[in-house]
């Protein structure tokens, strides 16, 4: 068990909680089991990107909520994303997260440069 896994789990079950939703309900919403929905809450399985997928369809969200930290604007940003969460390595994960935010915050403060002169 990962503490990406964890993260991505308490995010789903805290999701699922506000809409008040059972694991049953979101189980026939996703089209996943009861079981394997339990796990994933849990962070004891490697989700994959189809089923972390369906079961955001199913809480009618996208990725932001699970990585809220990542600005979503456009498809390539959406893609980007996906492939960062294909990889098997928690540590490389991380790395590449750690450079978006870095990424974020220099476009911001660029922006913020360009819009004071």
């Amino acid at each position: 068990m990962t503490q990406t896994l964890m993260y991505i789990g308490n995010q789903v079950r805290r999701l699922r909680k506000e809409k008040k939703w059972t694991l049953l309900e979101l189980a026939e919403k996703s089209g996943l089991t009861l079981n394997y929905l339990a796990q994933i809450e849990r962070g004891e399985v490697n989700v994959s990107i189809g089923k972390l997928e369906a079961i955001l369809q199913a809480l009618e969200t996208d990725w932001s909520y699970i990585f809220p930290h990542i600005k979503l604007e456009n498809q390539l940003q959406q893609e980007i994303l996906l492939k960062v969460m294909e990889m098997k390595e928690e540590a490389s994960f991380r790395l590449v997260l750690a450079l978006i935010r870095e990424l974020e915050d220099v476009v911001e403060t660029e922006d913020y440069a360009l819009k004071s002169h």
